[in-house]
């Protein structure tokens, strides 16, 4: 936790919405909705890096230059990303 409150870690949308789906129909018994809901809260303090145009052209690139499929490239490529926080809804303009 030290980690991720220091900014060292991150993770996507991605990981975090697979790992919500994954909880109620992959484990047994299935984690109910306020499990899944409450292990999100405590993922909380980890950065998290919503892929822009940028990141998306790089895994392009990853994956001809070393074969990797997409979305395996786009992870290591997160972890060079600079986590920029995304404004809750409520507080854009």
């Amino acid at each position: 936790m030290r980690r991720a409150l220091a900014e060292e870690v991150v993770t996507s949308t991605q990981v975090l919405a697979e790992y919500a789906a994954t909880l109620p129909h992959k484990i047994s018994p299935a984690a109910p909705p306020e499990d899944v809901a409450a292990l999100l809260d405590a993922l909380d303090p980890i950065g998290v890096v919503v892929p822009d145009g940028d990141l998306v052209r790089r895994a392009v690139e990853a994956r001809g230059a070393y074969g990797i499929h997409f979305y395996d490239g786009l992870s290591p490529l997160r972890r060079r990303q600079r986590y920029k926080p995304v404004p809750h809804p409520a507080n854009r303009e």
